[in-house]
């Protein structure tokens, strides 16, 4: 996938720089070489890592994608898209068993 500003958004869990790309014009629901969205990327992303500086030394933290599912709903993204072998996002959320985004998924209309 090339990477861009919004995906590294995404992946990275920036909610702030997500919000203000979405909010300038990004496309929501854009897609990667295999078909996949922005919100299947969220979904299937579950509790990653990232480093966060701290006086100079970078430590690592959990967070969670669950806000980054949200903003991306609330910016019109598509739970009903799926990628190039008929995956939802839900369908990637079931996968990475994160139970939190499967609810909210099917809270914003996504079907099994």
């Amino acid at each position: 996938m090339a990477r861009s500003p919004l995906w590294d958004a995404v992946a990275q869990g920036h909610t702030a720089a997500l919000t203000a790309l979405l909010a300038a014009g990004a496309d929501v629901n854009t897609r990667d070489a295999e078909g996949r969205t922005l919100l299947m990327h969220a979904a299937a992303g579950g509790r990653r890592w990232r480093r966060t500086p701290t006086g100079g030394h970078g430590i690592c933290q959990p967070y969670v994608y669950l806000e980054v599912v949200e903003i991306l709903l609330a910016a019109g993204g598509d739970v009903t898209a799926q990628d190039a072998q008929g995956k939802t996002a839900l369908g990637y959320a079931r996968d990475a068993g994160h139970p939190a985004v499967v609810a909210r998924l099917q809270a914003a209309g996504a079907l099994a």
